[in-house]
């Protein structure tokens, strides 16, 4: 792999904030699943490895909820989360395709979901700096 994309991906990750991780976490998820699928479906040796990132990225995912915050929501994603590794554990045993395409239609799901719950709360974050606020008198 390029050298100069690696230290750009370092660089990307350590200076992001919490959401842009979460993105940065999905679509290198996406990306592996997609290269492990693909390996898998034309007959090539080499999706383990990418589909061992995407079980070790998803183990990440379910280690990162707060159910302190939210615990219905936190419980409800851990649930899907193990559903998904299930669905990963099963492509990488049976080098399947199909387990990997219903995870693939998951996470797609999960990123553009929490893409625009991002995007909705950075709006509200930008509405608040704006909002006219009381002189003093």
């Amino acid at each position: 792999m390029n050298p100069y994309a690696n230290r750009y991906r370092t660089v990307q990750a350590s200076t992001a904030d919490g959401p842009q991780v979460l993105m940065l976490v999905f679509d290198q998820l996406l990306g592996q699943l997609r290269l492990a699928r693909k390996c898998y479906a034309e007959g090539q040796a080499g999706g383990e490895l990418p589909l061992l990132r995407c079980m070790n990225s998803v183990m990440a995912l379910v280690k990162a909820l707060d159910h302190t915050v939210l615990p219905e929501l936190s419980g409800n994603l851990h649930q899907l989360y193990l559903f998904i590794l299930d669905l990963l554990q099963q492509g990488f045993e049976n080098k399947q395709v199909e387990p990997l395409d219903q995870a693939e239609d998951m996470l797609s799901q999960l990123r553009d979901t929490w893409k625009q719950a991002i995007e909705q709360e950075r709006q509200a974050d930008v509405g608040l700096d704006r909002a006219p606020r009381a002189r003093a008198v």
